[in-house]
C-alpha cells in the first residue's frame, strides 16, 4: 500500500510539471504567432491548442481523479500524517480546479492558480515521501466471543 501511495503521489507531482510545460508551450506559441509572424489572436486562433487542451484535460480531470484515489489509499494505509497530507492535497487540487474554472471571469486569479500549483507539487512530493516512512498497518482486531 505504501508503494501505491508513493507512486500515485509522485505521478501527481509529475503531472503538475506537465501542466506547467503544456501551458508554457501554448502561451509561447501564441507569442511566436504575434511577434515572429505578425499574426493576431482572436476567438478563431488555433495556435497552442494542444498545450491548452492538455493543460485543461490533465488539470480538470486526471489530477483530481488521482487525488481522490490517493486520499482513499491514504485512508486505507491508516497513517495519520499521510492521510492529512492527502486531505490537504485533495483540497489544494479542488482549489486549483476552481481557480482555473473562474480564471476567465477574473484573470487576476491566474496569480493564485500559479502559486497553488506549487502547493500541489509540494504536497504531492511530501505525501509520497511520508508514505514510505509510515509505520506498518496493525492487523485488525478480532471480536472475542
Amino acid at each position: 500500500m505504501k508503494i501505491a501511495v508513493r507512486v500515485l503521489a509522485w505521478l501527481i507531482l509529475l503531472l503538475v510539471v506537465l501542466q506547467a510545460a503544456s501551458i508554457a508551450y501554448a502561451l509561447m506559441s501564441i507569442g511566436h504567432l504575434v511577434s515572429a509572424e505578425g499574426g493576431t489572436v482572436d476567438e478563431n486562433t488555433e495556435v497552442g491548442g494542444a498545450g491548452f487542451a492538455l493543460h485543461s484535460i490533465v488539470g480538470m480531470q486526471v489530477i483530481p481523479v488521482l487525488a481522490i484515489i490517493l486520499l482513499i489509499l491514504a485512508l486505507v494505509l491508516r497513517s495519520r500524517t499521510v492521510t492529512w497530507l492527502a486531505v490537504g492535497l485533495a483540497v489544494a487540487v479542488a482549489v486549483q480546479v476552481l481557480l482555473g474554472m473562474f480564471g476567465d471571469a477574473a484573470p487576476a486569479l491566474g496569480w493564485l492558480h500559479g502559486i497553488v500549483a506549487f502547493v500541489v507539487f509540494a504536497l504531492a512530493g511530501v505525501t509520497g515521501q511520508c508514505a514510505m516512512d509510515a509505520p506498518p498497518v496493525p492487523p485488525a482486531a478480532t471480536a472475542a466471543g
